[in-house]
């Protein structure tokens, strides 16, 4: 004799993308993910189903289709090595200016750091670039330590 499932179906699911962002208003008053301004209800927002994060439109962040645990491949020259070492000491200087409430010290270490980080970004010759990304490292661990 058969035995009966009820509420089982046998049909196969549909493979769903596991990150999905879909642009809808929204349903109750919130903040935005992005920049945290409000969101009222009615809004156009763009809800990311995967984090369960909603952003206005403008707000949503360029990587927001890759899964958090997504690695980031590393740097495969050492020029590009370096420009990602100072961003990550930037990132740390920015950390200590906001602990310590912006001390005047710190304000001219980046002010004399973006000046340098200029001469990085936009050298005039190669050696100049070289020179200056240097200088730029010094200055922000001189800061940062």
């Amino acid at each position: 004799m058969r035995t009966r499932r009820y509420g089982v179906s046998r049909r196969p699911r549909k493979v769903r993308p596991n990150i999905t962002v879909k642009v809808k208003p929204a349903r109750r008053n919130g903040t935005c993910s992005g920049c945290g301004a409000s969101i009222y209800k009615g809004d156009e927002t763009a809800h990311v189903r995967h984090r369960i994060k909603r952003f206005h439109p403008t707000c949503v962040p360029a990587n927001v289709n890759t899964p958090t645990g997504a690695a980031v491949p590393p740097p495969t020259d050492p020029h590009e090595a370096a420009l990602a070492s100072l961003v990550a000491l930037e990132n740390a200087l920015m950390q200590k200016a906001k602990r310590l409430n912006y001390p005047d010290d710190l304000e001219k270490a980046f002010s004399k750091y973006s000046k340098i980080k200029e001469h990085v970004m936009r050298p005039g010759s190669e050696q100049e670039g070289k020179q200056a990304l240097k200088l730029a490292v010094l200055e922000l661990v001189k800061a940062v330590f």
